[in-house]
């Protein structure tokens, strides 16, 4: 076991998390509501499902020790936060995009649904992203 395992869970957990999701019961629900071919459907939650698997391997490479504070910025579905969060850090996922209309968001609603109140998540982020701005506005001092 490394130290990364110790801070991140390991490999065998995160994918057994994963698969809680990557699974036909799921990948169903999700084609039923979007109404595309399966095909399709199954094409881009593979891809979806890649981009977690990868961060998580990332993680892995590169995570310090300890606790972590995590603010996952472009976090698309959110199942590496949530999957954090689960393990004790303090996770924050910020996802722009808020469409809800398309796969993404069918996808990312079913999920979300069940772990939303598990999980802080900035969906607006121009709004969030706009107070910041406004906040760092006012406390601006002019430098020497």
């Amino acid at each position: 076991m490394t130290a990364s395992d110790k801070i991140i869970g390991n490999s065998d957990d995160f994918e057994a998390f994963i698969n809680t999701y990557d699974n036909s019961e799921f990948r169903n629900e999700v084609c039923n509501r979007f109404n595309k071919s399966k095909k399709d459907t199954n094409d881009a939650l593979d891809i979806y499902f890649s981009e977690m698997r990868f961060g998580y391997r990332f993680l892995q490479e590169h995570i310090p020790t300890g606790k972590l504070r995590i603010l996952e910025v472009g976090a698309g579905l959110g199942l590496l936060s949530i999957y954090l969060k689960r393990l004790g850090h303090d996770a924050v996922a910020l996802e722009p995009s808020g469409l809800d209309y398309d796969l993404f968001g069918i996808t990312k609603s079913l999920i979300w649904t069940e772990n939303g109140n598990k999980l802080p998540v900035l969906l607006d982020a121009d709004y969030h992203l706009k107070r910041v701005t406004t906040y760092c506005h006012a406390h601006e001092t002019s430098q020497p």
